[in-house]
């Protein structure tokens, strides 16, 4: 009877706490959105790139900089909600997909650790720092554990494929996910059926995220923008040009690449994304293989922000990171038991005991690092876009909203440029959106009829007598706002 009680009690308080955590998420980043401070880069470019999918149709920047097929997903909400509050929708459905794991967390494994997931700071910077494709990445590597874990092997495929259209980087993490599907049948699986389903599965994803990867790089960037998309930028320009002359470098030259890896800001990373679980997720190596990709594209890059612990590259290590440390909390105590001091192993023997200090770990890198409302970020104030006056909308705000929309006319052929930092999705919804100084001191440059024909030429095998129509298109701003 107790038991049953229990097991009610649990379930009707089932949803409180990570209901909570979404209010919390939604709300900070909605009041940051309404207070104008939110960025051009990237919700300012996201908003243009969803309103002008819907409303002209333009299917090139999904295409843009990264592959990101998803990116219609979100632009029909502006075919469904009037476009004031579009934004407004887009930055919540965020906040949602995020929380979402907590809800599965809070299910299968308590509150405790739910509160662990809650804690990590990585999950509040996707949250907060504007808007980014990349926050799919959590929901989908989580779904895609736990069926590994019910042994839904062939359900598994389907989180696993979705997470290589998020964007192209994951694909390389789906090859991964493929690869510890195959470890696992091999060596851990003792049943045949399981074990061949675990490898042939995993045979597919590796082949699949490595294919998908190289048809982009190789193929579908150099079509579509001339460039190899993300390889192709100054972060990793320095192993090479492609990607066969990137793995020759680092194969060639492994004293080079091990003085870039060996970087005190890269090793402060790493203890930032590991910290908050005392490093145990170093003790179940095997479950932290899907986040290798991610590690290594951080320690190669010449980007400071790729191995930046407040920016959202950090979403592809959310779930690998806490589901490792779940599968290695049986080998504390196995390490605890032989400790020589009775304390230390009588206290790392008991589950819920390693827990709290895990917890009490985690709040400390919290308060820390995260821009929550219990961080320092949030009180001091100093950094504009997460002390806590960037969340209360004031009377200048809504000046300045009042002021853009009597200036600066609604139609969406209208051409705006903005300095960063001034971002409205009422600025957002036309089909020239710039950044200062792009379209005023310099034109922007718009290849658009280029693409179309030259896709035309490279996939239908058209003979075109001009396949690549006129240079460029110049457009300059009408409106600019500083």
């Amino acid at each position: 009877m107790e038991n049953d009680q229990r097991s009610i009690t649990n379930y009707q308080l089932l949803p409180v706490t990570p209901i909570f955590l979404f209010l919390i998420l939604a709300g900070l980043a909605v009041l940051k959105y309404l207070s104008l401070h939110s960025s051009f880069f990237d919700l300012g470019i996201f908003l243009g790139i969803f309103y002008k999918l819907f409303h002209f149709g333009e299917w090139e920047p999904i295409f843009r900089g990264h592959a990101q097929p998803l990116i219609p997903f979100y632009a029909a909400v502006y075919n469904i909600l009037p476009k004031t509050f579009a934004p407004l929708a887009i930055i919540i459905l965020q906040a949602f997909f995020l929380t979402l794991p907590g809800f599965w967390i809070f299910k299968r494994y308590g509150r405790l650790l739910f509160w662990l997931f809650a804690l990590y700071f990585p999950l509040w910077f996707n949250a907060l720092f504007d808007f980014h494709m990349d926050h799919l990445a959590v929901p989908l590597l989580f779904w895609f554990y736990f069926l590994v874990e019910d042994e839904q092997y062939k359900l598994a495929v389907l989180p696993a494929v979705l997470l290589a259209l998020v964007k192209e980087p994951f694909a390389l993490q789906t090859a991964a996910c493929g690869v510890w599907l195959v470890i696992r049948g091999w060596w851990k699986s003792k049943n045949l059926n399981s074990k061949y389903q675990q490898i042939i599965i995993g045979l597919f994803l590796f082949l699949f995220g490595l294919s998908y990867f190289y048809l982009l790089v190789n193929y579908v960037f150099p079509i579509l923008t001339g460039k190899k998309g993300y390889i192709s930028t100054s972060a990793f320009s320095w192993m090479g040009s492609g990607l066969k002359e990137m793995i020759f470098f680092i194969f060639n030259h492994p004293l080079i690449v091990l003085k870039e890896i060996i970087n005190p800001m890269k090793f402060l990373y790493l203890f930032f994304i590991f910290g908050p679980f005392l490093f145990v997720s170093a003790l179940s190596p095997m479950e932290l293989f899907p986040a290798l990709p991610i590690i290594l594209i951080s320690l190669l890059s010449q980007n400071p922000n790729h191995y930046g612990y407040a920016h959202h590259y950090t979403a592809g290590l959310i779930a690998p990171v806490f589901m490792s440390f779940i599968k290695a909390l049986p080998k504390t105590k196995e390490i605890a038991s032989c400790c020589p001091i009775k304390k230390i192993r009588v206290s790392l023997s008991n589950t819920k005991q390693i827990l709290s200090l895990v917890l009490l770990s985690s709040l400390l890198f919290h308060i820390m690092l995260s821009p929550s409302p219990i961080s320092r970020l949030f009180w001091t104030n100093k950094v504009w876009n997460y002390g806590y006056e960037a969340y209360i909308p004031k009377a200048r705000d809504r000046m300045i909203k009042d002021a853009i929309k009597k200036y600066i006319p609604s139609h969406p052929e209208v051409s705006v440029a903005t300095q960063n930092t001034l971002n409205w999705g009422y600025i957002t919804q036309r089909k020239h959106y710039f950044t200062f100084p792009v379209g005023v001191l310099e034109p922007f440059n718009l290849p658009l009829e280029r693409t179309r024909r030259l896709l035309a030429k490279n996939i239908s095998g058209l003979h075109l007598k001009n396949p690549e129509g006129p240079n460029s298109k110049l457009v300059y701003a009408k409106y600019l706002l500083i």
